[in-house]
């Protein structure tokens, strides 16, 4: 990495939210950089015209994916709706050989599957098939899953590269926990879900993802973090 500057790279995994929930993230976000993951139509829709936003896939390659029966079908369904994509994280994070070199066939530059929770010292590398696989330090729902602390959070102020994956409808919820959550996920169909059924849900007695969300952009606006996107943050490793 050539530059000295501390670099945060927002990520947002989708995960079939409703477009109000992903306008909601673009309004927050204004005219920052950041990298979006997308596992359905409707929100392509709401980013494809946003000048700051890269969007990359999220693949659904778990049992039952509506994305395909096979993980040919499941990435050629997400590239149908994203065919400029050279970005990828898998939902759930699932990966293995097969798919990895599925995403250099398919033309993809950058995997994003590798999750290295705090890792402070993260860098990118070239993968044996060619494919660049980034690895990223800060995820909101695990997070909430070890109940840690949320803010202060002294550790996300230490790293000199921190690249975080947000989800949406956390940020909305402004989750302190997975319970949340879960409870509204279990009752409603999240991809189809009205404004008005899931303001109740919303966390307003606690800190929880949003406040965590909205101190980074603070920080970003007091140039404490530079922010990229993917494809910025990859300028600096020109060595790979």
């Amino acid at each position: 990495m050539t530059s000295d500057k501390k670099e945060i790279v927002l990520t947002f995994d989708t995960d079939w939210a409703p477009p109000f929930i992903i306008e909601d993230i673009i309004e927050l976000i204004n005219d920052i950089p950041a990298t979006f993951l997308l596992t359905d139509k409707a929100v392509q829709k709401v980013l494809k015209n946003v000048s700051n936003i890269e969007i990359g896939i999220h693949p659904n390659f778990m049992p039952d994916s509506s994305h395909g029966a096979n993980r040919r079908q499941i990435i050629e369904h997400i590239l149908n709706i994203v065919p400029e994509a050279q970005i990828v994280r898998a939902h759930n994070l699932v990966q293995d050989s097969t798919i990895l070199n599925l995403y250099v066939e398919y033309g993809l530059l950058y995997d994003l599957s590798l999750l290295e929770y705090k890792n402070l010292y993260i860098k990118p590398f070239r993968y044996w098939n060619g494919l660049i696989r980034i690895p990223y330090n800060f995820e909101d729902d695990i997070l909430c899953m070890l109940n840690e602390n949320i803010l202060p959070n002294k550790w996300l102020e230490k790293t000199q590269v921190l690249i975080c994956d947000f989800h949406p409808i956390h940020v909305f919820l402004n989750s302190e926990n997975l319970e949340r959550y879960n409870t509204l996920r279990s009752q409603y169909d999240l991809n189809r879900i009205k404004p008005k059924v899931i303001d109740k849900f919303v966390n307003r007695e606690t800190i929880g993802i949003r406040n965590l969300f909205i101190h980074l952009l603070q920080q970003i606006n007091n140039e404490i973090f530079h922010p990229c996107s993917v494809s910025d943050l990859m300028m600096n490793y020109t060595e790979i």
